[in-house]
């Protein structure tokens, strides 16, 4: 059982009621942010571009769907990562959050410089354009491995068969963990890419602290197996580095690497969702595509932009801030809501028109922007075009069988049923 369950259950209630209130009487953010989350938000997005530059939330934070705007908060050194509020708190028994790693919490993600500087240049050699090209024969085989497994059947669930499988594959080949339950383990980041805002309900937290616990369990065998017998691997490397440094002790080598365990699976898992379903609710761009393969980073980049796997993400003013006509108090926070920025007219011609052919698409802001841009970036780019192109090599007739669901997370979020035949 969680320590301060009753409290934290008593706060989940209280910010529910008064989202839920606000939401009834119009707070745009609201409807936005809360528990209750819509399959389409984006006309929520253009509801909020009609406010202008800045939308002032009643719940006490500002949001913005402005493409530059957006970039400029995110490469603003005034403002910082949000810090985990102190009640997020995941022990079992008190004393044993010391120990207990979160790959958000306690990771370069929630960093800010000098400390998010030092933890990124440890894994930084993985994740460079030259490593990335250099791994890509190792991603082709991995991919037609899994399409191998495919063979003979006339219909397949894509999301599940093929998306969410390639990025596990890919990401526990790079970390060294062996691949013992596909399935728990696409569970564990799903839950934790899904509240990666914080849990809003009690259930929430309870499923976060238990894939915590598995996660914690599991990794934590990893890092003494590494320790006595070293591969080429990331958690290797950062075992080895965690020896010789008196700043990264054992909680942050875990947390580092299961946040990229995390990143790696579930953004990426509805990247290559969304590249099939949105090309098959499509046909034009599929057939465009088809005819012509230079196209393929192409559509990564307007999958991208169209419907981003990450929606939003946060800042927090670190000093008082003037900007856009508002005054930001320190410790003031602003949503950067990318998918609505990513759809800004003033950037992007059409906005709402899904079109591989678009020329600045990769004007996207998807991965984030600053010192936090998304570290692997390059290797969820590589994925995608390589998956797209073994597939439409594998399944020159692929159509789909039946409708797509969408997980609906607050901002992680993309395809988990997509049924295909080929």
């Amino acid at each position: 059982m969680l320590t301060q369950t009753p409290r934290v259950a008593a706060k989940y209630a209280a910010q529910r009621s008064v989202t839920e209130l606000l939401a009834l009487k119009g707070d745009l953010a609201a409807k936005l942010l809360g528990v209750r989350q819509r399959k389409d938000p984006f006309p929520l997005y253009e509801k909020i571009r009609a406010h202008g530059e800045l939308y002032q939330s009643s719940l006490g934070f500002f949001c913005t769907v402005s493409h530059p705007l957006c970039r400029e908060i995110l490469t603003d050194g005034r403002f910082g990562m949000p810090q985990p509020p102190p009640e997020a708190d995941w022990s079992v028994t008190p004393g044993d959050q010391r120990l207990l790693a979160h790959p958000v919490e306690h990771s370069l993600l929630v960093a800010d410089p000098p400390d998010h500087t030092q933890l990124r240049k440890l894994i930084a050699r993985w994740f460079t354009a030259r490593a990335i090209r250099e791994r890509e024969p190792r991603v082709r085989e991995l991919v037609r491995e899994i399409l191998d497994k495919l063979a003979g059947r006339d219909e397949f669930d894509y999301a599940a068969d093929v998306a969410a499988r390639v990025p596990l594959e890919v990401i526990c080949d790079l970390l060294g963990v062996p691949i013992e339950d596909h399935d728990r383990f696409i569970h564990w980041g799903t839950v934790l890419a899904s509240t990666i805002d914080g849990p809003r309900t009690l259930t929430e937290r309870r499923e976060v602290r238990a894939s915590l616990g598995e996660m914690n369990a599991l990794f934590g065998e990893l890092v003494e197996r590494y320790r006595k017998a070293p591969e080429d691997n990331i958690i290797s490397e950062l075992v080895a580095t965690s020896g010789d440094s008196e700043d990264f002790g054992r909680r942050d080598l875990m947390a580092l690497t299961e946040l990229l365990f995390v990143a790696g699976l579930e953004t990426t898992a509805n990247l290559l969702g969304d590249t099939v379903r949105l090309l098959l609710a499509h046909p034009d761009q599929l057939a465009r595509v088809r005819a012509d393969r230079d196209l393929v980073p192409s559509v990564s980049e307007e999958v991208l932009r169209f419907d981003p796997p990450t929606k939003y993400t946060a800042r927090m003013a670190l000093e008082d801030v003037a900007i856009a006509g508002h005054a930001i108090p320190a410790g003031g926070f602003v949503f950067e809501l990318l998918a609505g920025a990513n759809r800004d007219p003033r950037v992007f011609t059409d906005p709402h028109v899904f079109d591989i052919g678009r020329a600045n698409a990769r004007e996207n802001i998807s991965f984030s922007s600053g010192v936090h841009h998304c570290i692997g970036h390059g290797l969820a780019r590589l994925e995608a075009e390589v998956t797209l192109h073994e597939v439409l090599d594998r399944f020159p007739r692929l159509a789909a069988a039946g409708p797509s669901k969408i997980r609906l997370a607050r901002s992680v979020r993309g395809p988990y049923e997509l049924p295909v035949r080929v």
